[in-house]
């Protein structure tokens, strides 16, 4: 809820002044009914992704450090920060027209390895976009994210050898993969719809991440509640089963079928 209401409090001195200020900068400007409620649901959604951001950065430091490098090199390289359907891209150019086609998070960590495996790795991605697919110049600023993490994780771990490098990421993006599921659904399914909080939200995140690092490590060891009080040490057993019991185990469950999914897919 804490998300999206403060777009329509007071600031200022003015009422609504978040919401008029993104719309005067709105583009195209909003000419009609389908347009305005576009426009909200598009703002809603970046400031969901945002967020999703600054706690994904809170629960695990490599996030941000991953997204502070993306940044870096942006601006070295002069790309854009693009917003289309609902996402962030990044890209060679300022708009990305409709019907382009674009890589998405599955096709992003299909990428090799040795794309990464270099301080200027935005310049590679997008020689690689370029040269080697018919993809357009623009990568999901998440997912991509997300990737550098795994591989940053790996690295500070001293694996060295490509083959067991291959073989650790394909472990850990199986998992990780599931989480941003599970964190999707989560995001889209309770918080965009007003039935927790943001801040409900980032304790379930650090609660899913936990049990995804057990679910890698042979499987889940405690409670579902226990993983939840680490975040919420003053939650008690009752309120977590009245308020929040269904949603981790319904999060859990589609973990767990979506890393058995993308398993299956690979043999």
């Amino acid at each position: 809820m804490e998300i999206v209401t403060p777009l329509f409090l007071e600031r200022n001195g003015r009422k609504y002044d978040r919401l008029l200020a993104a719309y005067n900068k709105w583009e195209p400007p909003i000419s009609s009914n389908s347009d305005a409620l576009f426009f909200l649901h598009q703002l809603i959604f970046i400031r969901t992704e945002h967020h999703l951001s600054k706690a994904l950065g809170r629960f695990d430091p490599q996030y941000e450090i991953a997204l502070k490098q993306i940044n870096e090199q942006c601006i070295q390289l002069g790309l854009y920060k693009v917003r289309y359907l609902g996402q962030c891209y990044i890209s060679e150019f300022e708009r990305i027209s409709p019907g382009q086609k674009l890589m998405d998070r599955d096709k992003l960590e299909q990428l090799p390895y040795d794309i990464f495996n270099d301080d200027n790795y935005l310049e590679s991605l997008f020689t690689y976009l370029k040269s080697e697919t018919d993809y357009f110049q623009a990568v999901p600023l998440n997912a991509l994210a997300l990737r550098l993490t795994k591989l940053n994780t790996v690295v500070q771990n001293n694996i060295i050898s490509n083959d067991s490098i291959n073989e650790v990421i394909y472990a850990k993006e199986l998992i990780a993969g599931s989480l941003d599921i599970a964190i999707a659904k989560l995001l889209k399914s309770y918080v965009a719809k007003n039935k927790i909080s943001g801040e409900e939200a980032e304790f379930l995140i650090g609660a899913l991440k936990d049990i995804a690092y057990d679910i890698k490590d042979g499987g889940i060891n405690i409670g579902l509640y226990e993983y939840i009080k680490k975040y919420n040490p003053e939650l008690s057993r009752d309120n977590y089963k009245n308020k929040y019991d269904n949603i981790l185990e319904y999060l859990v469950k589609i973990m767990k079928q979506t890393a058995n999914d993308l398993l299956l897919q690979d043999r």
